[in-house]
């Protein structure tokens, strides 16, 4: 008998079980779920054997405490429907593979992934807020996924509420987003992935936009948050911390407002690429390790292309393990702004090697050329103007560089002078390059 006509068969006892298809014993699922379907915790575990179809616009709904184990490969896909998967803070939700030990898995016993297609119904929220319906995954667990490409969780062109759940231990990326509109991942700790969390034009052909990512926890990744080829995207208040590579990478990208995040620990605590209205505002960049004093640490940027601008405002690059802000390819960009606020200055200091680095071109000697960099107004740890120039590598150490402007210089706010030691004033110290 063929897959189809297995799948078929099971369907009217399966629903009747609130086990969705192919049940062969009452913890046993898989197939195609066409009419709204239950799982309760005293029916599970559930163990998928075959990959799960959400399609007719059923709802599956999982309640607090279901464990779901998926076969290697195997996964649940809302093609058409719904998933509610709302388990409780005390009463989470798990969807593991069906290994003994999740610590030793191999690659060939991770299963596939929970995916969102065009058709699944997308989460909605109320003026404040607060979600309403819609698919949604809250207070879960997702792990050991990775059988197939793709995240743990997939959306093309569809935007579940993803929301205080751990995706943790996943071979690829913890989230993908591709295409979705008007997403939001809120409260979330993304651990021990290959990505964290991943924005794409992908196979869908659609820029994921409208994208909120929200206090989230993301740690221990590869890479942290990467952000390509979207449009209108806000990462607020993450900590984004021990990445091995990028905490937050960002990309081919219209429009981002990063704003209050802690990114520290990572090999790079935040990389922008050829990215238009990138605003960086009140974030923490700090303890960051490049493997070298010349590397960049903290932020790099490097936009690249015509018409492309960053602004910062009010942001603390400080004690990394490296350069803290390096500065590359601005010769042709709309716009560089460095300390947007005189009240609120962005503060760089405390970095091992230099405070910033700009390896652009140089183009000419005002502060209008192509090339320099506006860097007035900022606070370097220090007003003696001796060591700020120590600190900062541009023409006047390679001649082939521009300009870095930083006068007039800003003092420190609170929140700077709490991090600002003896060990950060050494470090202003560290390279004589003086200017003649």
């Amino acid at each position: 008998m063929n897959w189809f006509h297995k799948t078929t068969l099971a369907l009217a006892s399966a629903a009747a079980l609130g086990l969705g298809t192919h049940a062969q014993a009452d913890t046993t699922v898989g197939g195609i779920i066409n009419t709204d379907t239950h799982w309760m915790t005293g029916n599970g575990p559930f163990i998928v054997d075959q990959s799960i179809l959400v399609t007719n616009n059923a709802t599956l709904t999982i309640d607090p405490g279901v464990e779901v184990r998926i076969k290697p490969d195997r996964g649940i896909l809302v093609n058409s429907g719904q998933l509610i998967a709302r388990g409780t803070e005390m009463d989470k939700i798990t969807f593991t593979a069906d290994v003994p030990d999740l610590s030793i898995i191999t690659e060939d016993q991770r299963w596939g992934f929970i995916g969102f297609s065009d058709g699944a119904v997308d989460a909605t929220f109320d003026a404040g807020g607060n979600y309403l319906n819609g698919s949604i995954i809250e207070h879960a667990i997702v792990e050991g996924a990775g059988g197939v490409s793709g995240g743990a969780i997939n959306t093309m062109l569809a935007s579940p509420f993803i929301s205080h759940s751990l995706i943790q231990k996943n071979s690829r990326q913890g989230i993908n987003i591709d295409g979705s509109v008007g997403m939001r991942i809120i409260g979330n700790t993304i651990a021990e992935n290959d990505r964290g969390i991943v924005l794409d034009r992908g196979d869908s052909g659609g820029f994921p936009t409208n994208i909120l990512i929200l206090n989230n926890t993301v740690q221990a990744n590869r890479d942290g948050i990467l952000v390509d080829q979207t449009v209108d995207v806000e990462l607020a208040q993450n900590n984004v911390t021990g990445n091995l590579s990028n905490g937050i990478m960002i990309d081919s990208t219209s429009g981002a407002l990063v704003t209050e995040n802690t990114v520290s620990g990572n090999r790079v605590g935040m990389e922008i690429g050829n990215s238009l209205d990138v605003a960086l505002t009140r974030n923490t960049v700090t303890g960051n390790t490049s493997g070298s004093p010349d590397a960049v640490a903290g932020i790099q940027i490097a936009p690249a292309s015509s018409g492309n601008s960053v602004t910062l405002n009010g942001d603390i690059i400080a004690n990394n393990d490296g350069t803290g802000l390096g500065v590359f390819a601005i010769e042709s960009v709309e716009s560089l702004i460095l300390s947007l606020d005189p009240d609120h200055p962005t503060q760089i200091f405390g970095n091992t090697g230099f405070q910033l680095r700009n390896g652009s071109s140089f183009t000419g000697a005002s502060l209008s050329d192509s090339g320099n960099v506006d860097a007035r107004n900022v606070f370097w740890g220090t007003t003696d103007i001796g060591n700020i120039e120590d600190g900062i590598f541009d023409f006047f150490d390679d001649i082939s560089r521009g300009i870095v402007f930083f006068d007039p210089v800003a003092v420190p706010e609170p929140a700077a002078a709490a991090l600002l030691g003896v060990g950060a004033l050494l470090c202003l110290t560290r390279r004589r390059n003086t200017r003649a």
